[in-house]
């Protein structure tokens, strides 16, 4: 059985915290427990402490393979904001998801970083029953940039 419900990796880049404030008044999340995570546990102590849910902290480097496919089976969830995805190792954090059967979803904007990745982790996801969604909040802006 998973320790949390739902794991927010990135939690405390600019999209990362306004997602951790926005989880943290929640309803539906009220007596579940979750957690946010990063790569600082100095910055992530700090949004703890802001938090009135009072979710965990996590504190794991996507560069530290052994310790992501640890983080991802603690939970049942993983929320990511720590992008770019193709810039930052996006693909420890997916791959270790669909490999453990835990569901994830990002904001990646990147096309070609999502191909990539349907390539390379979408039968294993299946069969393991991960659900994964990429690009489920990507931002607007850079689109309507490009078509302008």
């Amino acid at each position: 059985m998973a320790k949390y419900d739902v794991l927010l990796y990135g939690s405390t880049g600019f999209t990362g915290l306004l997602t951790a404030r926005y989880l943290d008044t929640v309803p539906c999340l009220a007596g579940k427990r979750w957690a946010i995570a990063g790569r600082t546990r100095s910055k992530l102590a700090a949004l703890a402490l802001e938090l009135t849910s009072g979710p965990d902290v996590v504190c794991c480097s996507l560069e530290d393979t052994s310790a992501v496919e640890a983080m991802v089976k603690t939970t049942r969830v993983v929320l990511t904001c720590a992008g770019p995805y193709s810039a930052y190792n996006g693909e420890a954090l997916l791959g270790a998801c669909a490999r453990a059967g835990v569901h994830y979803s990002d904001l990646a904007g990147e096309g070609f970083w999502q191909r990539e990745m349907i390539d390379a982790h979408d039968a294993t996801a299946r069969a393991t029953g991960a659900r994964i969604v990429l690009g489920g909040g990507v931002d607007s802006i850079p689109s309507d940039l490009g078509v302008a």
